[in-house]
């Protein structure tokens, strides 16, 4: 499991994920699943057009789950959704976020 809390003010683009994602695998290995909790307490942007670049480098999220409140994490949400190949859950709280994460 990967629990993220990005900088206020800070843009998230694919050079920000590809050093989670290159953190990930020395930590977890490279083959096994990840569960990926974006816990979006600052504004900040996220370019959703990235994630076919995600994708283009063979990587995978066995599970996204993001805790957005505030209108621009729920905007950036809406739009991620149109890019991400699979399930993003939307959660009010961190701790069931990790439950589902864990179930």
């Amino acid at each position: 499991m990967v629990i993220s809390e990005i900088k206020e003010g800070e843009v998230f683009n694919w050079s920000i994920a590809e050093k989670i994602i290159s953190v990930a695998y020395e930590v977890l290995g490279k083959d096994k699943p990840i569960a990926y909790i974006s816990n979006r307490i600052h504004n900040y942007s996220v370019v959703p057009t990235d994630w076919p670049t995600f994708y283009e480098h063979r990587h995978q999220l066995e599970l996204y789950s993001v805790i957005a409140c505030n209108k621009s994490g729920l905007a950036s949400l809406v739009l991620e959704k149109m890019f991400f190949r699979n399930e993003i859950r939307q959660f009010a709280n961190l701790e069931d976020a990790i439950k589902w994460s864990l179930a």
